[in-house]
């Protein structure tokens, strides 16, 4: 799979791409030829084998700028850029529809918490899987995020 990723984005001249489902059960960094993998996807259910994980794939061109990976859960992981100011990319993935309510919540707490440590410290993109739908929010957060 790595190879075909790392072909697709050589096709496209895609420098940076974030990866959900992963499906990797470890927090680790990968070097290769041309791109760096970075992995989030330390389960925090002691109970569980199973895990979502993300990611990111780093054409060398810009990994070498990465001046702090921070795999926060198996759903979130940042990277830090250092450049004139440093930038702060988050890729995340929200749970689905079905699981239970404190599970999501959990998420976009974590995500808040994150990005209140970003304030101040350059610009921070968030990415990745939002699970989203079409439809009336069912729950107090997502009236926050959808407004109805």
């Amino acid at each position: 799979m790595r190879e075909e990723v790392e072909t697709y984005m050589k096709k496209n001249d895609i420098k940076i791409l974030a990866l959900q489902e992963t499906n990797t059960k470890q927090n680790a960094k990968e070097a290769r030829k041309e791109y760096t993998w970075y992995f989030s996807g330390e389960n925090s259910q002691t109970n569980s084998t199973w895990t979502q994980g993300v990611g990111f794939v780093i054409s060398n061109d810009f990994a070498k700028y990465v001046e702090e990976t921070i795999p926060h859960t198996d759903r979130i992981i940042q990277l830090t850029f250092k450049a004139s100011i440093k930038i702060n990319l988050i890729n995340i993935y929200i749970p689905q529809a079905e699981p239970p309510e404190k599970e999501k919540e959990k998420v976009y707490k974590k995500i808040e918490q994150i990005t209140n440590t970003t304030i101040g410290k350059g610009p921070t993109y968030i990415m990745g899987d939002w699970n989203a739908r079409m439809k009336l929010a069912q729950n107090k957060e997502e009236k926050k995020v959808m407004g109805k």
